[in-house]
């Protein structure tokens, strides 16, 4: 998020591995929310953290590397207002937990500009039928691969990688969010029907947890303001970009190496 242009960047992790993350060299320059876990799973009670200190910050990069457990799914599904799989009750519409969910005089959660990547898209396949109804209009931007949009649609990956514009369109007008159909040239495709292409199909951004950064690039975007669309449409091509920077110094990369090439391709698009 801080390559993608932040200008504050804060972690909310459990805290059995806040003292771990901590001691990395790169993270110091962030601030940090250490959040109530079940050994290592975030649990619902560190809803009312968030309540307390979201308030305040432009966007949200939510569901890298969370897991998941039950309890965790359950944390996300209360951040976004919605109901698992089966549970009885009505989420509120928006942002927000169902008034059931929530404890005596709490207060409504309303999130910013949200990129819900990896284990929560992982917790929406686990949610409510139709979660997207509880949700306000183009204030996500959806980032899965093809076997989380196969997840999440009940279509096969295969058939998905078939027909990689049509379904990323019908998805975003389904879902009236912003939906990145990460793989070779990405596909970005808004609820109204606008749909872009990534001119980029860089093997070495097939590397697990490059798509860890590509949502911390869009939520960085957010952050500055940017509509959903064009945040993902700038997000994807910055990040594909480093990628193709990265191809051309290292053939062999880890997603770790990626970060420090966006500010490459930032000085490249900058003119410098």
């Amino acid at each position: 998020a801080g390559r993608g242009g932040a200008g504050l960047v804060t972690l909310a992790v459990p805290g059995l591995i806040a003292p771990t993350l901590a001691a990395k060299s790169e993270l110091t320059s962030m601030t940090w929310f250490v959040l109530p876990h079940d050994l290592g799973a975030l649990t619902p009670d560190a809803l009312k953290v968030l309540r307390e200190k979201l308030p305040g910050y432009d966007a949200l990069a939510l569901g890298m590397g969370v897991g998941q457990e039950e309890v965790t799914q359950r944390f996300i599904h209360g951040l976004l207002g919605l109901k698992a799989a089966g549970e009885h009750g009505r989420a509120a519409i928006g942002f927000v937990r169902a008034r059931s969910d929530r404890e005596e005089g709490e207060e409504q959660l309303v999130l910013p500009p949200t990129v819900l990547d990896a284990d929560g898209l992982n917790a929406l396949a686990a949610a409510e039928a139709e979660w997207w109804m509880h949700l306000p209009p183009q204030r996500l931007v959806l980032t899965p691969h093809p076997g989380e949009m196969s997840r999440l649609t009940g279509r096969e990956t295969a058939d998905i990688q078939r027909h990689r514009l049509d379904v990323a369109r019908e998805q975003a007008e389904i879902w009236g969010q912003v939906v990145v159909l990460k793989g070779a040239h990405s596909v970005i495709a808004a609820p109204d029907g606008r749909a872009t292409f990534s001119p980029f199909a860089t093997a070495t951004l097939a590397t697990a947890g490059t798509g860890d950064v590509l949502a911390g690039v869009i939520a960085g975007l957010l952050a500055q303001g940017l509509e959903p669309y064009d945040a993902a449409r700038f997000g994807v091509y910055l990040h594909g970009l480093a990628g193709a920077l990265m191809a051309d110094t290292m053939p062999v990369a880890l997603s770790s190496d990626l970060p420090g090439f966006l500010t490459d391709a930032w000085a490249l698009l900058a003119g410098a």
